[in-house]
């Protein structure tokens, strides 16, 4: 401060203490008392406050030279100068006529330390902070005052990055400010239960799931979009701020799929009656319903097996073939080739008793059936032979001799060659019904490595009726 300004700041003291003095309470003259002795002691901003105490208190107009002057002894010309004039529009005339000198050369002196800030800025909603004090923007259309000397700058907006500056001021003169404030930046997070979904901000595709990281929008209520072909388009706002702001998709499956854009999928099992879901939806095997493309959870289920689960990736608009093998669960394993091994026992049991008796059987059918067939030749000749005697009557006894013979040895041949056949039919029957058990039983136990290998063919019957299945 210079030494005009601290004789005239003394000077003001002196004459607005009588004032003081004289008109206000012991509470404002205390104030007005303490300002003074600051102001000796050389702390100006606690003066400030006391001599702002005592006018407050008195409502005096002679205290506002004191505030004029210690704002000027702190370089703060616009605040000085505002006291002034209201010094002028609050004092009585002839105390303004009294000071009519000081209070020109004072106003003078402060409006030379003084310049302008023009602030060119576009909307109605920006904030202006100068060193400590917020303005609103209406304040500086026209322009900002402020004091001579160096100042700090904040331009703020809703939505808006801060604009930061600092500048000189010098007496007199105008500076043009002229912040670009750019829309500042917020994340946004996406989580989707699908990947492969296109994420649409605002009419604009800008990700793609599984999304890593936080997707950089302005700041503000922004649209934002999940699309899949094949699925539901889930749609939402959020408003996205300092914070960020967190989307959750859940597509669903649209209802129904389109074929344009769907896939097939068509599973080739190792056992047969299986039940297939992706991503919990239910679908048929044999891929007669098209299903959304990309990225699915399938799992493969059977009684008394395992569950196959895998991730598979459908094309949109082709069929996918896949093949499958299933585990079956240790108590299903252990009672297929338990039965197995019975089967095989069984069978093989069964072949043994029955082979031998089939070849026994039939064997002993042979040769009673050529003694049956002996005996009835025989019996057959003699008869005829006999009848021929009887015509001539030139035989002598061989009637008799042959109708003998007929009856105590040939007819009992014939009989023991039938009972004979009758019992090996029956031998050969049960060998024959032996072998095919024994066979069968082979032939339907399961082998060993049932489980290890996926059979080469499946004949059944489906849910829409028979159905073939062939695995190579």
């Amino acid at each position: 401060m210079g030494a005009r300004s601290t004789s005239l700041l003394a000077a003001v003291v002196v004459m607005s203490l009588g004032a003081a003095a004289s008109a206000q309470s012991v509470s404002a003259r205390e104030h007005f008392d303490r300002g003074v002795q600051l102001t000796r002691d050389g702390d100006l901003r606690g003066a400030l406050l006391e001599f702002r105490a005592a006018y407050d208190g008195s409502q005096n107009p002679e205290v506002l030279f004191n505030l004029a002057a210690t704002h000027e002894a702190l370089n703060e010309y616009v605040e000085a100068r505002d006291d002034v004039e209201r010094y002028q529009r609050l004092a009585p005339p002839r105390a303004v006529a009294r000071h009519r000198a000081e209070i020109v050369e004072a106003l003078a002196r402060l409006t030379a330390r003084i310049g302008t800030v023009d602030v060119r800025l576009e909307g109605d909603d920006a904030t202006l902070d100068v060193d400590v004090d917020g303005v609103v923007r209406r304040a500086w259309r026209d322009g900002l005052v402020l004091s001579a000397g160096h100042h700090r700058a904040t331009v703020s907006a809703p939505g808006r990055e801060t604009f930061h500056a600092e500048f000189d001021v010098l007496g007199g003169e105008r500076v043009v400010l002229s912040p670009t404030l750019p829309r500042a930046h917020a994340g946004l997070w996406v989580q989707c239960n699908l990947g492969g979904a296109v994420v649409r901000v605002d009419g604009h595709d800008v990700a793609t799931t599984p999304v890593e990281g936080p997707i950089t929008v302005d700041e503000g209520r922004h649209e934002v979009l999940v699309v899949h072909p094949g699925y539901e388009t889930y749609r939402t706002e959020v408003v996205a701020a300092v914070a960020g702001a967190h989307v959750e998709a859940s597509l669903r499956w649209a209802e129904p799929v389109s074929e344009d854009v769907g896939s097939h999928l068509v599973l080739r099992a190792s056992e047969p009656g299986v039940h297939a879901t992706l991503d919990g939806h239910r679908v048929p095997v044999d891929g007669s319903v098209a299903v959304p493309p990309g990225q699915h959870a399938l799992r493969v289920e059977r009684e008394d097996f395992l569950p196959v689960t895998r991730t598979v990736d459908l094309p949109a608009g082709r069929r996918t073939r896949l093949d499958l093998r299933l585990e079956p669960t240790p108590t299903h394993r252990a009672a297929v080739l338990g039965r197995g091994r019975s089967l095989r026992l069984l069978g093989a049991i069964a072949l043994g008793i029955g082979g031998p008796m089939l070849v026994g059987g039939a064997v002993g059918l042979g040769f009673t059936a050529s003694s049956y067939v002996d005996a009835q030749g025989q019996i057959d000749q003699l008869t005829i032979a006999r009848a021929a005697c009887g015509t001539t009557g030139t035989c002598g006894n061989f009637a008799a001799t042959a109708g003998a013979r007929i009856d105590n040895v040939l007819i009992p041949q014939s009989n023991a060659a039938t009972v004979g056949m009758a019992a090996t039919s029956v031998v050969a029957g049960l060998g024959v019904a032996g072998a095919i058990v024994g066979i069968v039983g082979l032939l339907n136990a399961p082998p060993s490595d049932r489980f290890e290998r996926a059979p080469t063919w499946f004949l059944g019957a489906g849910p829409t009726g028979a159905s073939f299945s062939a695995l190579f």
